[in-house]
């Protein structure tokens, strides 16, 4: 069943109808206080003579064809449209998948509250930044796993996020290989310089294998990879909750474990895959990370999309206002004078 009726999308120009009937009140009362006037005070042999320069019904054509048109222009302004019709569209935009460490380490609270929780922020800040593309999340400690496919529904991603912590993998450590094998999963084959990773961790590896991996995803897959480093140099003793206490890691002797930002190996990654490498310090980081990263990607069809589209009906009474604007133009009030 199709819908015929007759809609406005702007019906709030309909309000300028009220000007409209004020000007004609406004010119009514004026032509009748003129006409008692001139009874008043001029002779009745004179007043011909007083009015002849202006012809009356002219006049009055004139003002009425200015009143249509301007009337025509309103109903113009309100766009009438009736029926609907199918119409696609077509989304330009890059693919990115985040990948987040949920590794023991990332308790560390050399940055507040802690590393995971501030990186799970600067997501969801990055998210705002972002213009409708296509995003993923791949959870990585020992091991990883894709959690989330890549979408547009932020909204999803945004509570697949909220989950993320480091309950998330039974296998402990940081397997940053093993995060950039499963990133990989996640994108469609593409020619184009359409796909990002961006790789958020401390850089706490377990072995060397991340940096041949970003070589062969950047080199064979056009895959390529940013990272932002969470967490300082200097670095912070870790410190879990256990039956509800805080309780600090110790290596095998006994002796805190302090976990320290690795930022060497994230900076060989980016330059190995095409990327480039920055430490977290604030939203100004994910500004440099669109502007100078992924503002030098190729924007590629994401997704088609059908859509019902109101068909538009402005054009005729726009062309009746037009019409009738230029006639009342054309009409002249005075009698043109008589040569000879």
């Amino acid at each position: 069943m199709t819908d015929d009726r007759l809609l406005f999308a702007q019906p709030l120009w309909f309000l300028a109808l009220v000007l409209v009937l004020a000007v004609i009140v406004i010119r009514y009362v004026t032509q009748v206080q003129a006409r008692d006037r001139i009874n008043h005070l001029v002779a009745g042999r004179l007043k011909d003579q007083l009015l002849g320069s202006v012809h009356q019904a002219r006049r009055e054509v004139k003002f009425w064809l200015f009143i249509i048109g301007i009337l025509a222009l309103i109903v113009a302004l309100a766009r009438p449209q009736k029926g609907f019709q199918e119409v696609s569209t077509t989304r330009k935009g890059l693919d990115v998948i985040f990948a987040l460490d949920t590794s023991r380490s990332m308790l560390a609270e050399d940055i507040q509250p802690n590393r995971l929780d501030r990186a799970k922020f600067a997501i969801l800040d990055l998210m705002e930044i972002l213009e409708g593309d296509r995003i993923g999340l791949v959870g990585f400690a020992g091991d990883a796993f894709l959690q989330c496919p890549l979408t547009t529904d932020y909204a999803a991603f945004s509570r697949i996020l909220d989950e993320a912590d480091t309950e998330l993998l039974p296998t402990g450590g940081t397997n940053i290989a093993a995060a950039i094998k499963t990133a990989l999963k996640g994108f469609t084959k593409s020619e184009s310089d359409n796909r990002a990773l961006v790789l958020i961790t401390d850089g706490e590896e377990l072995d060397a294998e991340a940096v041949p991996q970003a070589r062969e995803a950047y080199e064979e897959q056009g895959v390529r990879i940013f990272t932002l480093g969470f967490g300082t140099p200097e670095g912070t003793q870790i410190e879990v909750t256990i039956d509800g206490r805080k309780t600090t890691v110790t290596d095998p002797d006994g002796q805190p474990v302090i976990s320290r930002l690795q930022e060497m190996l994230l900076k060989d990654i980016a330059d190995t895959a095409g990327g480039l490498y920055q430490r977290f310090e604030g939203r100004r980081t994910l500004q440099q990370l669109v502007t100078q990263g992924f503002a030098t990607m190729t924007r590629e069809d994401i997704d088609t999309r059908e859509r019902r589209q109101p068909i538009e009906h402005y054009q005729w009474p726009l062309g009746f206002a037009l019409l009738f604007l230029i006639f009342s133009l054309i009409v002249h009030e005075t009698p043109r004078k008589a040569h000879g």
